[in-house]
């Protein structure tokens, strides 16, 4: 992760602890304390949030895991991906909506993928491979890691100002992160037609579900339009220049 990452994910919290400090100092208390108390404060919750990170993306995507065993050709898949990109294989787990959407998020430790049932069962082998590459190799580059920490530390902190949140989160997330990620998982699979139709019948699905919306919004292959730098049309047109 770099500097810049750090400090722009470090920025919420450092205002918070700031508040504090003068609010404390208004009311009279000793400078020790009014400084102290409120960076004590701050690094609780920083570590909190970072460890918890993970665990806040699954409860709001409402993800369950998959019992190993259950999914044969999506576990295969990914195992044999995982295998070809040098990425360890990632917890699994599957949103109960018919809408055709995946999402990569990951701690330092744990890589975890979570897919919608009308992924599972709507998308051929093809398909779902183009969409798999494209989360294993972002699980890889550490993009997943990085969006996911702007969850808790961003999005979710700066929720009430939802313009700044936006602001913020596109200082940490590149403007070409989607169609970097989309190359990326091309290259894994070097089928670019793979992703590319998978992406057509996700067009024909419809809209993204709500699940996709709110603070877990950068972290899908496709969100609500107004989320990303790229629109979902110039990602496939890019793909088709391929």
């Amino acid at each position: 992760m770099s500097p810049r990452t750090i400090a722009i994910l470090a920025a919420p919290i450092t205002l918070i602890a700031v508040l504090l400090i003068i609010v404390l100092l208004i009311v009279g208390a000793p400078a020790w304390l009014a400084i102290l108390l409120p960076l004590a404060v701050a690094i609780i919750v920083a570590i909190f949030l970072h460890r918890t990170a993970v665990a806040q993306v699954v409860s709001m995507i409402d993800a369950k895991p998959i019992t190993p065993g259950s999914e044969p050709r999506l576990e295969n898949m990914i195992e044999e991906l995982c295998a070809r990109a040098g990425q360890s294989e990632p917890e699994m787990y599957v949103i109960e909506t018919a809408s055709i959407n995946a999402a990569a998020f990951a701690s330092a430790q744990t890589p975890c993928l979570a897919v919608t049932r009308g992924l599972i069962d709507k998308l051929s082998v093809v398909q779902l491979e183009g969409i798999m590459a494209r989360e294993v190799a972002r699980l890889r580059e550490g993009r997943a890691q990085e969006e996911t920490l702007v969850v808790p530390f961003i999005r979710r902190i700066l929720a009430p100002i939802g313009g700044l949140a936006r602001a913020v989160t596109g200082m940490v997330i590149d403007d070409d992160s989607d169609a970097i990620s989309d190359i990326a998982g091309m290259r894994l699979t070097r089928y670019p037609p793979g992703l590319l139709s998978a992406f057509e019948a996700m067009e024909l699905s419809g809209e993204p579900t709500s699940v996709t919306a709110g603070p877990t919004a950068h972290l899908w292959v496709r969100s609500p339009s107004g989320e990303r730098q790229w629109s979902f049309s110039q990602r496939m047109d890019l793909l088709r220049e391929l």
